[in-house]
């Protein structure tokens, strides 16, 4: 994905992820009304993210030069999560919170969060496209509205199957959806887990 001087700000800007009581963004509606609706369930977004353990970002398509990427949950309801998450992007660590909503675009079936700050309005959403049966891997397709449109894969694991990496299954259906069109990068390394260290900050 090539971008010109004025995308690739904008892009640049949106990787600092949402602030609190910020006031960009688009509220609940607005979000749901964009979110696709499949036919197919693919897995329980919360089995996922229901963990004590990190989750990195091992591979993505996303068109911006960060790596590894980590999520560690702080606090889940029904309804809710709140996470923090960390990565470097031009070796700075950037770290900041995000509060996810649970969403069924299938009645009943939760394989989606609509994503933004603490106490702000919405920007995009995450949802699964394939969960492994030990929820240890999975699939997500990430769609940010503002302030740019973007949309990009990311495989992510949990911290306890780093080592071992993805298993087959995870890694040919995230090949299946990238559909070899996309550009992607592995950005998770040994030397990430440094990055667990750090403490939030935003």
């Amino acid at each position: 994905m090539q971008l010109n001087g004025i995308t690739g700000l904008l892009l640049a800007l949106s990787l600092v992820g949402p602030r609190s009581g910020a006031s960009t963004g688009l509220s609940r509606s607005d979000i749901i009304a964009r979110v696709p609706t499949f036919t197919r369930f693919y897995g329980d977004i919360r089995k996922f993210l229901n963990t004590s353990e990190p989750v990195w970002t091992y591979n993505t398509t996303k068109p911006c030069n960060v790596y590894c990427a980590v999520d560690v949950k702080y606090n889940i309801s029904d309804t809710d999560i709140l996470f923090n998450r960390s990565y470097y992007y031009k070796n700075e660590t950037v770290t900041y919170w995000v509060d996810g909503s649970f969403f069924d675009p299938i009645h009943g079936q939760f394989n989606t969060i609509l994503i933004g700050g603490p106490a702000t309005l919405k920007q995009g959403w995450e949802m699964v496209l394939y969960l492994n049966n030990n929820f240890t891997c999975a699939v997500f397709n990430i769609s940010i509205l503002m302030p740019i449109e973007i949309t990009w894969y990311d495989m992510r694991i949990l911290n306890s199957s780093i080592e071992s990496g993805a298993d087959k299954k995870c890694i040919d259906m995230y090949e299946h959806y990238i559909n070899k069109s996309r550009l992607s990068r592995r950005i998770y390394r040994p030397e990430c887990q440094r990055i667990l260290q750090q403490k939030p900050t935003s």
